[in-house]
């Protein structure tokens, strides 16, 4: 996947209706359920995956940009409901995930290892546009950072999800929680779906089930888009 360089502002790239990413190539991810033995979670929940057919996004789009401060991604997938709000036991919300390996070969369907840990980033249709950052280092030790840079802009529209998250390329005050960017190199990243009207949460939810390339774009900003 290619990440190209481009003359915008984060506000412009950030809006999900912006004509910038007009012309970039989308990619679509294929992704798969998440097998109900890697799943660390409770009973209830295990029994409900049970019942339903977890996994129900079976693809995603997904675009990168960068403009030398951020980086960007809009991820586009279909979603007949908006499900925004959590008003009981018995109701979930929309969900995306994104892993990046911060060092070695990290396996994505094991969450990385003690050597080799990894950076999430996680939007909730209930976060109100703050996503959390997140690390992980296997199965079940997933840690929430105290701070998070990222941020993000999502809309639902006539059955689709539109959710752009972005961050700068470097947090220095992260170094051991977030991945550092870095124009002109290669970098790892997988997706994660959870549809809250199919009960989908936790670690219940679609996948990638590999790491896609992403190559961040040095040099000159490609040409701007006109609106």
């Amino acid at each position: 996947m290619k990440c190209d360089k481009v003359n915008h502002t984060k506000e412009e790239i950030l809006d999900p209706g912006s004509p910038v990413w007009d012309g970039v190539k989308a990619e679509k991810i294929a992704l798969d359920s998440t097998p109900i033995n890697t799943i660390p979670t409770s009973k209830y929940i295990v029994e409900t995956i049970k019942r339903e057919k977890i996994g129900k996004v079976k693809s995603i789009e997904v675009k990168s940009l960068h403009n030398g401060k951020e980086i960007f991604f809009w991820c586009r997938w279909k979603d007949d409901t908006e499900n925004r709000e959590i008003t009981d036991v018995n109701t979930f919300v929309d969900g995306l995930g994104m892993m990046f390996p911060m060092k070695g070969d990290a396996k994505i369907e094991e969450m990385g290892s003690k050597k080799e840990p990894v950076n999430l980033w996680y939007w909730r249709a209930d976060f109100d546009d703050k996503p959390h950052n997140l690390t992980a280092q296997g199965i079940g030790s997933t840690q929430a950072s105290e701070k998070s840079f990222l941020f993000s802009k999502s809309k639902w529209e006539n059955g689709y999800w539109t959710v752009i998250m972005g961050r700068p390329l470097t947090v220095k005050a992260q170094l051991k929680e977030a991945v550092q960017f870095k124009p002109g190199q290669t970098f790892k990243a997988g997706w994660a779906v959870m549809e809250g009207s199919n009960n989908e949460r936790g670690g219940a939810m679609s996948f990638s089930v590999y790491f896609r390339n992403l190559d961040l774009v040095d040099g000159a900003p490609a040409k701007a888009r006109k609106g």
